[in-house]
């Protein structure tokens, strides 16, 4: 849903972000946490759409 969100520019990114990073805090590496975190505040949605999809492309093998 995160990722749906981030390609469409959608500005509830940055809500739903923020729900998710207690969970996603300790789920990621810390410099994609740390690069997620900066992208999303500073709504640049489509760079954060490409941290999420080498993640889950990453976890997927």
């Amino acid at each position: 849903m995160l990722l749906t969100k981030l390609d469409a520019d959608d500005l509830q990114s940055a809500e739903l972000w923020r729900e998710l990073k207690p969970l996603l805090s300790s789920a990621i590496d810390s410099d994609s946490f740390k690069q997620l975190n900066r992208d999303i505040d500073h709504y640049e949605f489509p760079r954060a759409a490409q941290t999420v999809q080498t993640l889950i492309t990453s976890l997927r093998g």
